[in-house]
């Protein structure tokens, strides 16, 4: 019989506080989740309720107060490759171009130049940035901004990719467009992904799970698969929203969030 292999990334019994100058703030409060390797996992919640706290615990650049992360039933351990992360903002480099801001962790790292070429290469083509090689951030839209910022996550490799609300500051329609693109590239490439938004209907297009989390302190309340063999799978997100399967499971959910921000109010 084989032995069960530890699951991709634990959070384990989490807790964040934070100190002000007149009280300590309670973030978050015992927080538990696993991921295998391969899922996409979202959370949702109410605003304030420490979701991208518990992302910037699980990628290494948050310190909690309690609890511990592990990776393969390993403690995590500082920021590295193995993590790779995607904010909101798109924190490019102003003054480098496209190819250099993909390429600059591989550089960090000490990856040889031809193999930094062919894997940059590789992120171009995927993305559709080969026109834009030279191009500088100034020059692109928001969200071919972002591509650029998933383009040097994903040409690191990473066992882990971690994305804090990366289309929150798109429009509506560069949005759908990079939506479907991120749920194609976890379809062809099984990533293992924790992604956290607002959108209820976002979360549900992209996950295997959806995670709800409570008002502050920030908690999983509730975790929901969503079935990989849903017939709206294969469909763009505009006819996904049209199958009465897909509209049932957005308003449970979203029942479960207003639930909280009642409750929070």
């Amino acid at each position: 019989m084989a032995l069960k292999t530890a699951p991709k990334m634990q959070i384990r019994s989490v807790s964040k506080r934070f100190r002000t100058r007149k009280s300590e703030v309670e973030a978050l409060t015992e927080c538990d989740l696993s991921i295998e390797e391969g899922e996409f996992v979202t959370i949702v919640g109410p605003s304030g309720c420490g979701k991208s706290t518990l992302m910037m615990i699980a990628a290494g650049l948050e310190e909690a107060t309690t609890g511990e992360i592990l990776v393969d039933g390993e403690p995590a351990g500082l920021p590295g490759p193995q993590r790779s992360v995607v904010f909101q903002r798109f924190a490019l480099f102003p003054s480098q171009t496209v190819f250099k801001n993909i390429e600059y962790g591989l550089r960090a790292a000490g990856v040889s130049r031809p193999e930094r070429e062919r894997r940059v290469d590789d992120q171009l083509a995927l993305m559709g940035l080969r026109k834009f090689r030279d191009a500088h951030p100034h020059e692109l839209s928001g969200g071919m901004q972002q591509r650029v910022a998933i383009a040097r996550a994903l040409v690191m490799r990473p066992e882990i990719l971690l994305m804090d609300e990366p289309f929150g500051a798109l429009d509506a329609q560069t949005r759908t467009l990079l939506q479907e693109e991120v749920s194609r590239l976890h379809r062809q490439d099984h990533y293992t992904v924790l992604f956290i938004t607002h959108s209820v209907e976002e979360a549900v297009y992209l996950a295997d799970r959806v995670l709800v989390m409570s008002a502050r302190p920030g908690r999983i309340k509730t975790d929901i698969r969503i079935p990989r063999d849903a017939d709206w799978r294969a469909e763009d997100i505009e006819a996904a929203m049209g199958y009465a399967e897909f509209s049932e499971l957005r308003q449970r959910i979203w029942s479960l969030v207003r639930e909280e921000i009642v409750t929070d109010d």
